[in-house]
């Protein structure tokens, strides 16, 4: 059976019309449940393992969801609203997770990511933990996020931030942050910003955190009459 789906696999790229395959792949990915319904219907009267298929593009997301079949376990994955992807040794976002359109909350801490690429289709997401991991940049698009975490990263820059104007907490811990970037200031609902053990040396446009309620800055090489300019510009917040 999979040597009959890679061959339909290949034939699909040397025609134009989709494939049988092609056409169940599309319907698996959409999430939709009456597409699902349909797939496996199709699957059925091509004489198409559908449950490989559905393998092949979830993976280990599969063992996080529901079901005592894979057709279940799909089902319930496609309405999941919270995923936890934790300590699963991923040096890419997993099959099929991009896919995954409903999730609001998605930990992703203690993996090998060097991208978070593709991520910005899960447009409902509003919290993400990427924690110790060795993400080096950003990904655009996540902008509905109010929550995220990426302490214990490789940060160098916050190219993008500036666009995540929901956000209300960020953590930034144990990376290599050097400066902030000015877009950050559009950050005006930022309740909570964790910046410790970087190499900041100042906080240029503080004063635009005026919804700020706690700032972590220890372990910074920042002078003490920057700490002292901060807290003037920040009275009603905690600084430690």
């Amino acid at each position: 059976m999979k040597h009959y789906i890679k061959q339909r696999f290949r034939e699909s790229l040397l025609n134009e019309e989709p494939s049988d395959v092609d056409k169940i792949i599309n319907l698996l990915k959409s999430g939709d449940e009456s597409n699902i319904e349909l797939a496996y219907a199709l699957g059925e009267g091509q004489g198409i393992n559908v449950d490989e298929l559905v393998k092949s593009i979830y993976g280990i997301l599969l063992t996080k969801s529901k079901g005592n079949t894979i057709k279940n376990k799909l089902l319930n994955l496609s309405n999941l609203k919270g995923l936890d992807l934790s300590n699963n040794k991923l040096t890419t976002l997993t099959k099929g997770i991009t896919n995954l359109t409903n999730l609001k909350y998605l930990n992703l801490e203690y993996n090998k990511l060097t991208s978070l690429e593709g991520i910005e289709n899960l447009t409902n997401l509003i919290w993400l933990r990427s924690s110790n991991n060795r993400l080096t940049t950003l990904t655009k698009g996540i902008t509905n996020l109010k929550g995220l975490d990426l302490r214990n990263n490789k940060l160098t820059n916050l190219k993008g931030i500036e666009n995540l104007t929901n956000l209300k907490v960020l953590y930034l811990d144990n990376n290599k942050l050097t400066t902030l970037p000015k877009g950050i200031t559009n950050l005006t609902n930022l309740k909570g910003l964790y910046l410790s053990n970087n190499k900041l040396t100042s906080l240029e446009g503080i004063e635009k955190f005026t919804n700020l309620e706690r700032l972590s800055l220890h372990n910074n090489p920042i002078s003490d009459e920057e700490i002292e300019r901060i807290k003037k510009l920040l009275p009603d917040t905690k600084i430690y």
